[in-house]
């Protein structure tokens, strides 16, 4: 009706044309956009998509890179250890050959010192001059290593304990004391409580 103002006549070939036209234009106009709004929002969810995978990414490359640098951390700090382990056990391994050769030279002095003054107390030896007071504790010391000594070698004839094995037990006790104090001493959290 618009196309023609009410007039019958006015209707022709092309009226009808631009009157299907326009019907069919104002049909099409909302879906086309309808559709076209569709795809902007389709195409900005791709984008957030591919933003988001991107962030993604970045965040998993962040996170192997923390993980790596944790892993080198814990490497680190199991060298370090490790190392602490290895100073402690020959610090205390030299404090255990200390204590062998102490030991050694203690009895090597005792036995070499009574009969020295029990055998110059006995036999007359020009220069060497023994105190009386010395003589009668001399031979006693010397006799009592003596009994001693028998004593360790017939317990080391029946059990197979020696004296020696004996200080080696001292010693290895010892070592690991004394690793235990130094572990104790250089591990990360400090030294642990005496009481605990």
């Amino acid at each position: 009706m618009d196309a023609t103002l009410g007039d019958p006549e006015a209707i022709s070939g092309t009226t009808v044309q631009a009157v299907l036209n326009a019907t069919l234009d104002s049909i099409k106009s909302p879906l086309l956009e309808q559709i076209a709004a569709r795809e902007a929002a389709q195409e900005a969810t791709e984008r957030e998509a591919q933003a988001a995978a991107g962030r993604a990414d970045a965040a998993e490359q962040q996170a192997t890179q923390a993980l790596q640098q944790v892993a080198q951390t814990n490497a680190m700090l199991s060298a370090f250890q490790q190392a602490q382990v290895n100073r402690a056990k020959r610090k205390a391994a030299r404090w255990g050959r200390r204590l062998e050769l102490l030991a050694f030279a203690v009895l090597a002095v005792l036995v070499a010192g009574s009969a020295f003054a029990t055998l110059a107390s006995s036999i007359p030896l020009p220069g060497v001059v023994i105190p009386p007071s010395l003589r009668w504790p001399g031979r006693i010391l010397f006799i009592g290593l003596l009994v001693v000594g028998a004593i360790f070698s017939a317990v080391s004839l029946m059990t197979g304990w020696s004296v020696k094995s004996g200080v080696s037990e001292l010693k290895d006790r010892l070592i690991a004391r004394l690793e235990a104090h130094y572990l104790d001493e250089f591990s990360p959290e400090g030294p642990a409580d005496e009481g605990s």
